[in-house]
C-alpha cells in the first residue's frame, strides 16, 4: 500500500514538473511577444512621441513588470494608465510594482480579450502576427504604438527611428485606426 502511495506521488509530481516545463517554454517561445522587456533607456522618447494629454487613457497591452507604465504615470499624473498581462507572474510582479500609483491599473487578461476604449492610446512590444491581429480589432479613433515591430501587410502612419536605438529596438511604428 504504501508503494502504491509513493508511485503516485512521483506520479503526479513528474506531471506538475512537465507541466511547468510546457509553461515556461510557452512563456518564453511565444509567437505574441519577446520575452524581454522594453529597453527603460527608451522610454523618455516613446513617452514624448505617445504625446499623452491629461485624462487620456494609455494602453500598455503585455505589460510586464509595468516600469513603462510606472514612467508614463509619473510625467502624466492626470492620465489614466491600463496595463494588460497574460503571464501570471509578470501580472504579479507589475502588479506590485505599480500600487503605489492611484492612476495605473493592472489587469489579468488575454490581449485579445480586452475591450479598448476610443479615443485612447495604446503601446506595445509585441510580434508582427500579434500586432496585426490587433490593430483588426479596434474600434476607431484609436492610435497605436508598436516598438520595433510593425503589422504584417500593413503600412504605418509614421514609423520614428529612436535615438541612441538598443540592440532589441529601433524604431517606433505608429498606426491610427
Amino acid at each position: 500500500m504504501i508503494l502504491f502511495f509513493n508511485s503516485l506521488l512521483i506520479i503526479i509530481l513528474a506531471c506538475v514538473f512537465i507541466g511547468l516545463v510546457l509553461k515556461i517554454y510557452d512563456i518564453i517561445y511565444s509567437n505574441e511577444a519577446p520575452f524581454v522587456s522594453s529597453p527603460s533607456k527608451l522610454y523618455p522618447q516613446i513617452y514624448k512621441l505617445l504625446e499623452i494629454k491629461p485624462n487620456q487613457t494609455i494602453y500598455d497591452l503585455g505589460c510586464g513588470n509595468g516600469k513603462f507604465l510606472i514612467y508614463c504615470a509619473k510625467h502624466s499624473p492626470k492620465s489614466n494608465f491600463i496595463g494588460i498581462e497574460k503571464g501570471l507572474i509578470p501580472f504579479f510582479i507589475s502588479t506590485f510594482n505599480t500600487r503605489r500609483y492611484a492612476n495605473i491599473k493592472i489587469y489579468y487578461r488575454d490581449i485579445n480579450k480586452f475591450n479598448i476604449k476610443p479615443n485612447s492610446k495604446i503601446f506595445v512590444y509585441l510580434f508582427p502576427k500579434s500586432v496585426t491581429k490587433l490593430i483588426h480589432r479596434l474600434p476607431k479613433n484609436v492610435s497605436l504604438y508598436s516598438l520595433n515591430f510593425p503589422a504584417k501587410g500593413l503600412r504605418p502612419n509614421k514609423k520614428v527611428g529612436l535615438i541612441n536605438p538598443t540592440s532589441i529596438a529601433k524604431n517606433l511604428y505608429f498606426y491610427k485606426t
